[in-house]
């Protein structure tokens, strides 16, 4: 009963949410942010085995156990294959920043937009909202991690926004960084890590990429362990040198803008990973996709609006049986 209420409301979640009222009490910054989850998928091997009926237990525990294990026997993975399948869940969230005497209030009418499609299809999902809600008229800022399909689709679909890359993912690379130079743990690579922070909090992002450069070429291009340091620094230098112009830290805090996506880490993990990410969990895709739908609305704080609009609807109905679940290896054909 439960999967077939799943699959009858959550078919009509999405079009829910893209006809949703707008807010008309909504501040004067729009804010948007973007990240991804892994959602894990069911594999033909798991589908045809949970399709088996269950087998009458014979024995004792652990010869029970044993005997489950055998039938769980798989190949061992090649490189590259992961034991979870996963398909990336990617969420959007768009809310507005009010102006008190105080300073800004937010998030306000924070509304969250998510699908297992992939990016382009969240960032086309996310334009339209994001058009009802003043994007073009209103002062706009985007903040997300460092990966490119983000920022690539953030120029296509928000050029006017001002971009901000995610405080916590910056430091993270200085904590790498100094790692390759100090000692782990020690005073020294601590007091490195809190200058260069102190140097990017001031806007001085061309200041620290001159001493990762400068750290990097200090390193021997011979000897234990330098060719692995040089590595790791030459990623560094590159991630800050491509997102040099989203790193305006110190701009974005004198205005009293926020500088993380905790907004949007903080949905990831509600959205994605308390309900489609637990223990022994997999999925088949369409289902997912609904019940991330489903789960937008919920987190909204659109359920009771969502039973009113389904009331209205004439043609909902229940299949007299579930949506059978289609593997991993059909959903990547289909992909």
């Amino acid at each position: 009963m439960t999967l077939r209420i799943v699959d009858a409301a959550g078919a009509r979640a999405r079009r829910f949410l893209e006809q949703a009222a707008v807010p008309t009490d909504d501040g004067e910054v729009l804010v948007l942010q973007v990240d991804a989850r892994g959602a894990p998928m069911i594999d033909i091997l798991e589908l045809l085995a949970r399709k088996q009926p269950r087998a009458r237990r014979t024995g004792t525990r652990r010869a029970q156990r044993k005997a489950g294990k055998a039938r769980r026997q798989r190949p061992r993975r090649t490189k590259g294959q992961k034991s979870k399948n996963a398909r990336g869940a990617v969420v959007g969230a768009i809310y507005t920043l009010r102006k008190t005497p105080q300073g800004w209030e937010g998030p306000v009418n924070k509304q969250l937009y998510a699908t297992l499609e992939g990016h382009a299809a969240l960032f086309a999902w996310l334009a339209k909202a994001a058009a009802r809600r003043g994007y073009g008229a209103k002062k706009t800022l985007f903040l997300a991690d460092g990966a490119r399909v983000i920022w690539t689709l953030q120029q296509q679909y928000f050029p006017k926004a001002r971009a901000c890359l995610d405080w916590i993912h910056a430091v993270e690379r200085l904590w790498t960084a100094g790692a390759c130079l100090y000692t782990e743990g020690s005073d020294a690579l601590h007091a490195w890590v809190e200058g260069q922070k102190a140097a990017l909090r001031a806007g001085d992002v061309v200041g620290v990429l001159r001493t990762l450069r400068a750290a990097r070429g200090a390193i021997a291009k011979t000897g234990p362990g330098t060719k692995g340091r040089r590595e790791r620094l030459g990623r560094v230098v590159k991630y800050f040198a491509r997102n040099r112009h989203r790193m305006n830290y110190r701009a974005f805090r004198r205005q009293g803008f926020e500088i993380g996506t905790g907004v949007i880490e903080g949905a990831v993990r509600n959205l994605v990973g308390l309900r489609l990410d637990g223990p022994g969990m997999r999925w088949g895709w369409e289902r997912a996709e609904k019940v991330l739908h489903l789960r937008c609305i919920l987190l909204n704080g659109q359920w009771d609006a969502f039973e009113r609009w389904l009331q209205d609807d004439p043609a909902l109905a229940m299949a007299p049986h579930p949506i059978p679940a289609k593997h991993y290896e059909a959903i990547k054909k289909v992909a």
